[in-house]
């Protein structure tokens, strides 16, 4: 029955925005719909493992919804780089909010003031956000007029709004599952496993975080917010005006979505994978932060793998470290760790070394040190010289437009496939 009515609606829809290709309705038309089987998901990332609940997670590949899950996700994910508060990662969440705090990373003539004793930093999270989410009528209409603002930014694939809005309800009011020889209904909240779930949470916490802000007086407003998902990171002038903030936030929606708010301890606090320090000088410190129960386990060197992965994973994280620490004794610091762990996984030791070192003589001056720690050994003399900066070219036109994900076999089968792929002229970039 749900495969029939999402099909007529896709239809309805076509016809409306004038699209009559038969092959493509036929392709976008849902066939032999089944319910798909719900599982958990242990979170692992607590501290009190295994004593915790698991997350409990909606697929919805093969369902009645899932073409039309699809077409919302693509037209949803492209409002999320327009979203006024979000943050794609700590780097942005670093340089667009945290700049003019930050030590030695503030280079406008007219700096900041610096923070007293009574600024505070909180993160702010929402209680079970997926089951939780509205999915009502005042909802349809944020997500109406989210796409109706920045219809003329993105690519609608032909549709209107409304239509968008019109499947997102549908989706919504048509999640379904089945577990233990049952089949169940989701009456509140969307499914944490459509693709349309993550986008459209972030529209609707924006728009909360909007709208509190609204009510708020212009004096007692945050003096940065960045938001990711269903969490947020915020200065504030006094404690009071965040828990006044926080209030405002729960009254946006009526209770229907619970935030809550975490203190910073001694003028600490964590942010994504970042830690955030006030110092008594009135100054923002930062570095990387992992969780306790952070293990240091990477993938073993000896795994079944493409060996340039391998080797691309001291490379990305000495650079994580090095973009997310302020100082270069956080920096070294944390390299050490980095350098220790790898090693411990099998990683080769000349390889670590060599790959930590030229990153950090990469790094931009106020990271570098004069002298690495003694466990990680300097460049031998006879290497090259490492470039001051990293080059990043500029993508161009013939640069691979997509991706092919093939399974790994060995070296030489990679090789060959990338190298007749590349021959071809066939705008594909492999990967295993």
């Amino acid at each position: 029955m749900y495969q029939l009515e999402a099909n007529q609606l896709l239809q309805d829809c076509l016809k409306e925005v004038g699209i009559q290709n038969a092959y493509l309705q036929t392709r976008l038309s849902t066939r032999h719909a089944t319910a798909p089987i719900i599982y958990p998901l242990a979170k692992d990332h607590k501290p009190d493992f295994p004593n915790t609940k698991v997350r409990v997670v909606q697929p919805v590949a093969g369902s009645a919804v899932e073409k039309l899950d699809v077409i919302v996700a693509s037209i949803l994910s492209q409002l999320l780089p327009l979203l006024r508060y979000r943050v794609d990662s700590s780097s942005t969440f670093i340089s667009s909010c945290l700049a003019p705090w930050v030590e030695g990373g503030h280079t406008s003539p007219t700096p900041a003031p610096l923070l007293g004793p009574e600024h505070v930093i909180v993160s702010m999270d929402i209680e079970a956000m997926y089951p939780s989410l509205p999915t009502h009528r005042i909802a349809m209409d944020v997500l109406f007029d989210y796409l109706q603002e920045h219809k003329d930014n993105i690519d609608m694939l032909g549709f209107d709004p409304h239509h968008i809005t019109k499947f997102m309800q549908f989706i919504t009011s048509h999640t379904y599952a089945r577990a233990c020889g049952n089949h169940y209904l989701q009456t509140t909240g969307v499914g944490t496993g459509y693709h349309s779930s993550g986008a459209y949470a972030e529209i609707l916490v924006d728009f909360t975080y909007r709208r509190a802000l609204t009510n708020t007086e212009p004096d007692k407003r945050p003096l940065y917010l960045g938001t990711y998902v269903d969490d947020s990171n915020s200065m504030w002038k006094t404690i009071g005006d965040a828990h006044n903030f926080l209030n405002r936030l729960n009254n946006v929606w009526e209770g229907e979505l619970r935030f809550t708010m975490e203190e910073p301890s001694h003028r600490r606090i964590s942010f994504l994978d970042t830690l955030l320090t006030i110092t008594d000088e009135g100054k923002i410190q930062h570095q990387l932060y992992q969780k306790e129960t952070h293990w240091g386990m990477y993938l073993p060197y000896n795994s079944h793998c493409e060996t340039k992965t391998k080797l691309n994973i001291v490379t990305t994280e000495a650079r994580r470290i090095l973009r997310l620490c302020s100082s270069k004794d956080f920096a070294w610091s944390h390299l050490e760790t980095l350098h220790r762990n790898l090693t411990n996984s099998g990683y080769p030791l000349e390889h670590v070394t060599i790959t930590i070192t030229r990153e950090v003589a990469r790094h931009t001056p106020h990271i570098h040190a004069t002298q690495p720690p003694t466990t990680i050994t300097p460049l031998p003399p006879t290497s090259p010289p490492p470039p001051t900066h990293p080059t990043h070219p500029a993508p161009s036109d013939t640069d691979p437009k997509f991706i092919l994900k093939i399974p790994y076999v060995n070296e030489a089968l990679t090789r060959k496939i990338r190298t007749t792929t590349a021959r071809s002229g066939i705008p594909i970039r492999v990967v295993t």
